[in-house]
């Protein structure tokens, strides 16, 4: 044991000389380590830069559902940084969702606004995300925020959203008290400075009215006022005020105003405007200024000052633009109980609750997702003719059992059945799967475009395309400048399984061009896309002369002057449909005797009968659906119209820089706006006028199509707009309603007597030949209150009547 512990005790003695040179060295390294540590870079984590974010969505925080809302992103980093900041969102009534993709350049501690155009929706942390890429976003470093929050959270509104620039932010706050006198009106009223003005008229969508009022636009830029413009002809109303400041505030758009701006003056009554405010008690202390001005041709005058107009207004393409004299801004107006009353007679259906009730019929929201069914008609992706899969099937059971059986019979060789069943078995499939894939080799798009005619030769373009692609890979696409973009993906046709997620596709809006990169397609799958596209192009116009006899019935020509020959031609007034047939570019058709009523608004089978099917095809089966969701979403906009069809390639998309084999398909529509007085006799036939509801009690009302209302319990009154020329003395009215319930109860509000008075109906329709003007008030209006005591579906009654002009 001793010589044991002594050998033990001798190695020790050699290791500690190695064990203290060990630590030496590990000390070293150590102290090392320390001194680089304070004297080298950071690690790359470290080294990040802090950025931080703010965010507003819409204006002021009022988003519109379905409509392209400007999404304003406040960024600030602490270090020169460049990227891309993205936007990931579902869409919440398509199934589909994308990542909006903007470049930026962040000088250190500098705040930079960056703009994006975001579909609107009610946004919370779930359903979208907010993300910073150094570089770019596909390939570059992901930067989280240091302040700030990375997701929007914020409510989509059914509101009428009214947006003032003023001098004055209060200047529209008047209205806010219609919200009060017209239960279940809902009214925004939002002032804006300059700054928030676009220059995107995509981005002004979630606005329906625009107030300038005594505001300097020469403050705006060029493209701020194309902005407004282009938004005004899309079907938004701009109203232009400012009384002796109104020289300032056309500045830029005096091309669209309605009248001709002279000079100003002063007035020290204006008893029209009392009347139309309900005869309240409006008095001037001291002379009010108001703008002279002479009207346009065409423009309507619905007020007076003495010689000069106090209220003008027309038509821009499928919006209105409105001249008001005086600066709304000023006392005693502004305040004057009877104030909001007039504005609500000037501006009449645009104020209509019905819109913001409606449901998924006459929302932008509710149109695509109808759409969406309908770009899945490809017609060169459909199945084969069923005949031909039961003719394959047929001789495959007839060469593998009596066939096949006699030759191996008839060579004695049955037991070879084992080899050539199965052998059989595949070529069939073989020939089922040339037959189901044949002709779907290339890319294919699939393109619907409404284009809605102004009348003045341009037009407003209403799109969707389908993309097939028969291989997996990415593939990028090239669209127009300012192009807004909302994308779906299908499954592949035959491999399937193709799963979501904003990350496959990346849609970037640039000045020169809006690209689209699909990431990840599979074999043989389809990406559905809707476009906003801005038209610069000349289209031409549809002229359209009609006017009513006697009896009611319209007489006149139309003629084609647009670009394009026209298929399938039609004229709807009135909820009426006379069909014209096809019209070649510079002819003209007469307005046909005949007349076609359609069944609860389905206007698409009136024009477009179903007839006999060959197979899986229906010939028309895109022209009823583009039709009926077109005319789904309004019961008043769309309500005389011309429209006719062709194929031409209006879509000029690129795929991988080169363009795409296309099947297109193009409704064109144009509004009519019929003469109703012929020789001094004045006739507006049924239908021509249509309601708007202006009040509810109603927990629930909504169109449902064209004409048609669906309400829970309640009263809702209906305001008819007539024409605004006071010179026309009317003698005869008369109210029709098709089908009346035992639930429903409907009266007419008289003036003189200040009542609601029970209408009796004679076969569902009620005549007056004296007395008129009593139900007729001071802004040329009738109105119809209709009340149910349990939940109901009706057609809005119609009006009809007869005067001398």
């Amino acid at each position: 044991m001793a010589k044991v512990l002594l050998i033990q005790k001798g190695e020790n003695h050699l290791f500690l000389p190695h064990v203290k040179r060990i630590t030496s060295l590990v000390s070293l390294w150590l102290a090392v380590m320390i001194i680089l540590a304070g004297v080298l870079p950071q690690s790359a984590y470290a080294a990040q830069p802090a950025i931080s974010i703010q965010s507003e969505m819409g204006y002021n925080g009022y988003i519109k559902d379905g409509e392209w809302n400007p999404l304003t992103i406040t960024l600030k980093s602490d270090v020169d940084v460049s990227g891309e900041i993205v936007v990931q969102t579902e869409y919440s009534y398509i199934n589909g969702s994308g990542s909006y993709v903007k470049k930026v350049d962040l000088p250190a501690g500098t705040s930079k606004k960056v703009i994006l155009g975001i579909p609107g929706a009610s946004f919370n942390k779930g359903n979208n995300t907010i993300r910073f890429y150094k570089g770019t976003a596909q390939s570059g470093e992901y930067i989280p925020f240091t302040v700030g929050q990375s997701y929007l959270a914020s409510s989509a509104t059914a509101s009428t959203l009214i947006g003032v620039l003023a001098q004055d932010p209060d200047s529209l706050n008047f209205l806010k008290t219609l919200n009060q006198q017209s239960q279940g009106r809902d009214l925004t009223v939002i002032p804006l400075n300059g700054e928030q003005i676009p220059d995107d008229s995509t981005l002004l969508d979630p606005l329906d009215i625009i107030v300038v009022n005594n505001f300097s636009t020469d403050s705006l830029s060029s493209k701020q006022i194309t902005a407004i413009r282009s938004w005004v002809v899309k079907g938004g109303t701009l109203v232009l005020a400012g009384g002796s400041g109104y020289a300032k505030t056309v500045k830029g758009l005096e091309d669209i105003s309605p009248v001709e701006y002279i000079g100003q003056t002063d007035v020290t009554s204006l008893p029209q405007l009392a009347i139309i405010g309900g005869d309240k008690p409006l008095k001037f202390e001291s002379p009010f200024p108001i703008s002279q001005a002479k009207p346009k041709e065409g423009a309507n005058v619905s007020l007076q000052a003495e010689e000069d107009p106090l209220f003008a207004s027309w038509l821009v393409g499928k919006g209105e633009v409105h001249y008001a004299a005086y600066d709304v801004a000023m006392e005693p107006l502004n305040s004057w109980s009877g104030h909001g009353e007039v504005w609500s007679t000037e501006l009449g259906q645009k104020l209509s609750i019905l819109p913001n009730l409606q449901g998924i019929y006459g929302s932008q929201s509710g149109f695509m997702s109808g759409l969406d069914y309908i770009l899945d008609y490809f017609p060169s992706l459909t199945l084969p003719p069923f005949s031909l899969l039961v003719w394959l099937l047929l001789a495959y059971a007839i060469l593998v059992a009596p066939i096949l059986y006699y030759v191996l019979k008839k060579l004695d060789k049955r037991e070879w059945a084992w080899l050539f069943i199965p052998l059989i078995a595949v070529l069939a499939s073989g020939g089922i799967y040339i037959a189901g894939t044949s002709g779907k080799s290339s890319i294919l798009a699939h393109n619907i475009s409404i284009m809605e005619l102004d009348g003045k030769g341009h037009a407003n373009r209403i799109a969707g395309s389908a993309l097939f692609v028969p291989r997996a890979g990415d593939y990028n696409l090239e669209f127009a400048a300012g192009t807004h973009l909302l994308v779906g993906r299908e499954d592949g046709l035959l491999s399937g399984g193709q799963t979501g997620g904003p990350d496959r596709q990346y849609i970037s809006v640039q000045d020169e061009k809006t690209t689209l990169k699909l990431k990840d397609m599979t074999h043989r799958s389809m990406a559905k896309m809707w476009l906003d596209t801005p038209e610069t192009r000349e289209f031409g116009k549809v002229d359209i002369d009609i006017s009513y006899d006697d009896q009611g019935n319209p007489m006149g020509n139309i003629t084609n002057n647009t670009t394009s020959d026209l298929s399938n031609s039609a004229l709807i007034l009135g909820g009426k449909v006379f069909i014209l047939g096809d019209l070649p570019k510079n002819k003209s058709l007469s307005i046909p005797a005949a007349t076609s009523m359609p069944n609860y608004g389905d206007y698409g089978s009136t024009l477009f009968p179903y007839g006999v099917s060959y197979g899986n095809i229906d010939e028309w089966e895109r022209e009823r659906g583009i039709i009926n969701n077109y005319f789904g979403r309004s019961n008043a906009t769309v309500n005389n119209v011309f429209l006719a069809w062709n194929k031409d390639k209006l879509s000029d998309y690129k795929v991988d820089g080169k363009s795409v084999a296309s099947e297109d398909l193009n409704m064109w529509v144009q509004s009519v706006s019929p003469k109703f007085e012929a020789n001094g006799n004045v006739n507006i036939p049924y239908g021509l006028i249509s309601g708007s509801a202006s009040s509810t009690t109603a927990n629930e009302l909504s169109a449902n199509g064209p004409g048609r209302v669906q309400m829970s319990e309640g009263e809702t009154v209906f305001d008819y707009i007539l024409p605004k020329d006071e010179s026309i003395e009317y003698s005869y009215l008369a109210i029709m309603q098709s089908d009346i319930n035992g639930a429903m109860t409907t009266e007419f509000w008289n003036n003189d007597s200040e009542e609601w008075e029970v209408l009796s109906w004679n076969n569902g329709k009620v005549e007056f030949n004296e007395n008129i003007n009593s139900y007729i008030n001071a802004g040329g209006m009738l109105q119809i209150r209709i009340t149910t005591t349990d939940w109901s579906n009706f057609a809005l009654p119609e009006i009809s009547l007869k005067g001398r002009k």
